[in-house]
């Protein structure tokens, strides 16, 4: 049970659940970018609702900000 079997098992189950990013920490600016890149690309953003999970707040906040700023549903937990 690798690293790679947990990320497979992780992606299986959000699929299930109608969700298409998942990361995991440690997570690089580069990955956050490239996937908000792709969801920008995409017309119809106000359909996307997304789920912020992250003990540091100010990266919630930065984050979430993003996103709502492209027409997203946002939540974030940080505690």
């Amino acid at each position: 049970n690798g690293p790679i079997e947990d990320d497979v098992q992780a992606r299986v189950k959000a699929t299930s659940h109608n969700i298409n990013y998942v990361f995991h920490k440690p997570l690089f600016a580069h990955s956050i970018l490239k996937s908000i890149e792709e969801i920008l690309q995409v017309k119809n953003r106000q359909n996307f609702k997304v789920l912020i999970l992250d003990d540091d707040q100010d990266f919630c906040g930065f984050v979430s900000e993003i996103l709502k700023d492209a027409g997203m549903d946002v939540m974030a937990i940080y505690d």
